[in-house]
């Protein structure tokens, strides 16, 4: 399910939907990709009880991977993601990696970085 909110709260985002169109996948992204594009994959969930030790929230961490041919498309398309995502309320970015990837029949390569939020749901 919280993959599925983070992928309609990026859709909604005009400026994002210019960059990847409809091309936001889960876990894993179709073998002939057409990019830029978004993969979304859960990364953990952590139950965590409040300082009054009375509620319990709960934090789903979330990567947002962000492809491209180009290092200035994938930035540009984690940078849209992430404009889309922190608005939304309990969503903080945790950290973010840059890599370059060659992958088997994917010439010349492609492109990711990969942000991760935190996000926190009182369930």
């Amino acid at each position: 399910m919280i993959l599925q909110d983070a992928a309609t709260a990026l859709r909604a985002n005009s400026a994002l939907v210019a960059l990847v169109a409809d091309r936001i996948d889960y876990i894993i992204a179709p073998q002939s990709s057409t990019y830029p594009r978004i993969v979304l994959t859960l990364t953990a969930v952590e139950n965590q009880t409040t300082i009054n030790n009375d509620t319990q929230m709960r934090r789903n961490e979330i990567q947002v991977d962000a492809w491209g041919r180009t290092y200035t498309d994938a930035d540009a398309v984690a940078e849209a993601a992430r404009v889309a995502l922190e608005p939304a309320g309990y969503v903080y970015l945790s950290r973010n990696t840059d890599e370059f990837t060659v992958e088997p029949g994917n010439d010349p390569g492609v492109f990711k970085v990969g942000l991760i939020f935190s996000i926190w749901i009182d369930p």
